[in-house]
């Protein structure tokens, strides 16, 4: 019988449970952005706040339109604590919590801890927890739980991340709760053209995927400072587009827009379609 090498079994452990992490992530449709170079430099930062007004409580009703001419429908509420340091976003299903995510801000407005939960359907519970760390005002580490309650599966991940004078993140490495590593992401900036590149290397090195981006995103903006059409992505030949038209409340506030997908085809829309409706019932602080 061939013997398998010491190196072998580490290395058949770790793709194990590499493999496990997938899975979970597929069945969640949760993924590891929470720790991941290229997301992370938007969510850390993505407290939800208004114009004007401080909120209580906002009550979203959001419907996707399918090809094919179907429409669905969901509705979301966003809880505000008292001085706007937690902010959780729930859903129902049939009067059943589906689905509860919540955010903690210190006061620095440096998102500190954020943890998810999602039932699946006729299986149970499956639970994300992320901790971020900071090194003064640069994002150093973030520790990240996945539960899967009805398959009985823990795993832990912890990333350490870097970041250049500017804020900027530049290096990600992302372990698993033996310290293999799993993942290595980089970023390098063109602050001259407002563009930089995202590397990501496998746990041995060898470079899987490379994409050159917009360090601020191209977008258009209304009066109010609202977006108006942007790309996609920001990836540097992206041709699918966003145009959005907004309703606003006597604050200011946006309290519906509709989002319309189009591609571009020089100085053309091409096959535009309305993508997305979200109408929210804003109750304010008096």
């Amino acid at each position: 019988m061939r013997r398998l090498s010491l190196w072998a079994i580490i290395k058949n452990e770790n793709m194990k449970k590499q493999i496990q992490l997938l899975a979970i992530l597929l069945i969640s449709n949760l993924t590891i952005s929470g720790q991941s170079l290229k997301p992370l430099r938007e969510q850390i930062k993505d407290k939800y706040s208004l114009k004007s007004g401080v909120p209580v409580r906002i009550v979203e009703t959001i419907k996707d339109y399918k090809n094919g001419g179907i429409v669905e429908s969901k509705q979301e509420f966003i809880d505000f604590s008292q001085n706007s340091d937690t902010i959780s976003r729930s859903r129902y299903d049939s009067g059943d919590l589906e689905m509860l995510h919540i955010c903690v801000y210190d006061q620095k407005n440096n998102k500190v801890a954020e943890n998810s939960k999602r039932r699946i359907k006729n299986k149970g519970w499956i639970t994300l927890e992320t901790n971020y760390y900071y090194d003064k005002n640069c994002l150093a580490e973030v520790k990240t739980t996945h539960n899967v309650d009805y398959k009985k599966i823990k795993i832990s991940t912890t990333a350490t991340v870097g970041c250049d004078s500017l804020g900027n993140l530049t290096d990600s490495k992302l372990y698993n709760s033996d310290k293999a590593l799993i993942l290595h992401e980089t970023g390098e900036y063109d602050y001259r053209n407002n563009s930089w590149t995202y590397s990501v290397y496998d746990s041995i090195g060898q470079l899987r995927r490379q994409e050159k981006l917009e360090i601020i995103p191209t977008k258009k903006f209304n009066d109010k400072g609202d977006a108006i059409l942007y790309a996609r992505d920001s990836q540097e030949k992206n041709k699918t587009f966003y145009r959005v038209d907004y309703k606003y409340d006597e604050l200011g506030n946006w309290v519906e827009k509709k989002i319309y997908q189009f591609r571009n085809g020089g100085d053309n829309m091409q096959n535009e379609k309305l993508f997305q409706m979200i109408s929210r019932k804003i109750e304010y602080k008096k």
